[in-house]
């Protein structure tokens, strides 16, 4: 009797008094891109960094004030304009982002987003083939304190490197299925997802 009085009074508290927690709202941002935004990422409180199609990258500097309503844009094409899929920055003026075929599916900024270089991983990496898509991205600072930029991608591309210019190391994934994203908990425990229900994770 006390249990059932118990849930009575739970279920009825729930409704009167409906909680918040993991309840919080969305609400849509009115902004001047007009892009398809694949990734945003925000090093600072006031600053984000948006990436995605036809080579588009863009950078706001007033989050704080209108949640981003205004942006400066960058077109950054090789042959073709890519979609840039995946973009992270180590700190408010370093960071790389990811898209498009390997020979030009890389570009960094050293500046905080206002300009940014083209990378061609196919010079670093001879094996790899200049059709391969480059889709994912992530940043972990290592056991030994040295950061470390891991690339992932098409037929289970999976590359690591210290800085841009290399040695870039290619690691064996396991997998030919394209590679779409990746998450680091720690220095030692990340995690890849793919096509075909792909899901890799470091030991």
């Amino acid at each position: 009797m006390a249990m059932r009085r118990y849930l009575k009074i739970s279920l009825l508290s729930c409704l009167l008094y409906p909680t918040v927690v993991h309840s919080y709202p969305w609400f849509e941002t009115t902004s001047e891109l007009t892009f398809d935004i694949y990734d945003v990422w925000v090093p600072e409180s006031n600053v984000a960094h948006a990436v995605g199609s036809n080579g588009m990258v863009a950078k706001t500097s007033n989050l704080n004030d209108k949640f981003g309503i205004t942006w400066q844009t960058t077109q950054m094409c090789t042959f073709v304009c890519p979609t840039w899929h995946s973009v992270r920055f180590i700190n408010p003026t370093v960071g790389w982002a990811v898209g498009g075929l390997a020979v030009g599916g890389l570009i960094t900024t050293a500046d905080g987003g206002r300009t940014w270089a083209l990378q061609d991983l196919t010079r670093f990496i001879p094996t790899l083939s200049s059709s391969t898509q480059l889709r994912a991205l992530e940043y972990v600072t290592l056991a030994s304190g040295e950061g470390a930029w891991f690339v992932a991608g098409d037929r289970g591309v999976l590359l690591k490197t210290t800085k841009v210019n290399g040695p870039w190391r290619v690691l064996s994934s396991g997998t030919t299925n394209t590679l779409y994203g990746m998450h680091f908990l720690g220095a030692s425990l990340g995690y890849v997802a793919g096509a075909n229900g792909t899901l890799l994770h470091t030991a």
